[in-house]
C-alpha cells in the first residue's frame, strides 16, 4: 500500500490528517515481529468491564456519554481486543517509551511529528540508560523518518477500530503509544491504544509540584506512570496535574 497523509499547520502546531483512504508502505527496515496477546501475568484482561466514560464530539455535537466497549488496541499495526483504559494499559504492560496525544476534528493527530520524534528519542535515551533492552530494530525505532510509517500504520489501525465502536464515531480520541521490547528475543512491539478523550479541565488548571525529578527526564518512560502513583494519590483535591 502507498503512504497517503496530508499535513496541516494550525497556528504553530503540526497535525497529520489521516484520510479514509490512508495507507502506507512499511520501510525495508520496518519488520513486523510476531504479535500475540499479552500473557495474564501482565494483568491484561479482554473481558474486564470498563466504566462508562464521557468523550468530545467533533462535528458540533454536545458532550455525550458512551458505553463499553470504548477502547481499541493495535500492536505493530494489527488489531487486538482491549477493555482497559490508557492508565491501566501503561501500568500493566511492560515498561517502555510512550507518548500520549489526541485527535483533532476527528481525523487528524495533533502534533504527530512531535510524538514521532519523542518516541524515537525516548527509545535511544532508555537504551542508553539501561532501562530498555536494545531492540533488534534499534536503528529504525530511533530514526524518526524510518519510525514514521510504522507509527502511522499503528495509529491508523487503532483509530479505525475506535471509530467503529458503538458511540465512538463522532468522539475525539486520546491516543497512547507505547514501545516494548521482548526480553528473550529483543523484538519490539509498537502498541497504539485509543479511547474517548473525555472532558478537558476547566480553567484555571491547577498544578501541584511534589517529589524529586525523574532520573531520566528527557525520556518519556512508562515506568514513571507507576512510580508517580503515590504522588497522584497524595495530591490535593481539585488539582489537575
Amino acid at each position: 500500500m502507498g503512504l497517503s497523509a496530508k499535513l496541516l499547520v494550525i497556528g504553530a502546531a503540526l497535525v497529520v490528517t489521516l484520510s479514509p483512504a490512508f495507507s502506507f508502505t512499511t520501510s525495508a527496515g520496518g519488520l513486523k515481529p510476531g504479535i500475540s496477546a499479552p500473557p495474564d501475568a501482565w494483568g491484561f484482561s479482554c473481558s474486564t468491564p470498563t466504566a462508562t466514560r464521557a468523550g468530545r464530539g467533533w462535528t458540533g455535537a454536545t458532550m455525550s456519554t458512551v458505553t463499553t466497549p470504548t477502547h481499541s488496541l493495535a500492536c505493530n499495526g494489527e488489531p487486538l481486543p482491549c477493555s482497559i483504559a490508557s492508565d491501566e494499559f501503561l501500568k500493566t504492560y511492560p515498561r517502555g517509551p510512550y507518548t500520549t496525544g489526541r485527535t483533532l476534528d476527528g481525523k487528524s493527530v495533533f502534533e504527530f511529528e512531535f510524538h514521532n520524534r519523542r518516541i524515537a528519542q525516548s527509545v535511544q535515551l532508555m537504551v542508553d540508560a539501561g532501562s530498555l533492552k536494545r531492540p533488534e530494530e534499534y536503528d529504525v525505532l530511533t530514526d524518526p523518518e524510518r519510525l514514521r510509517p510504522l507509527l502511522l500504520e499503528g495509529v491508523r489501525r487503532a483509530l479505525t477500530d475506535f471509530r467503529a465502536l458503538d458511540g465512538c464515531s463522532q468522539l475525539e480520541a486520546k491516543i497512547t503509544i507505547l514501545v516494548t521490547v521482548d526480553e528473550e528475543g529483543s523484538t519490539h512491539k509498537l502498541w497504539v491504544h485509543c479511547q474517548p478523550l473525555g472532558e478537558r479541565p476547566s480553567k484555571p488548571v491547577r498544578i501541584q509540584i511534589m517529589g524529586a525529578p525523574r532520573d531520566n527526564p528527557e525520556a518519556k518512560d512508562s515506568g514513571w506512570v507507576v512510580a508517580r502513583q503515590g504522588l497522584w494519590d497524595a495530591k490535593e483535591e481539585g488539582v489537575n496535574e
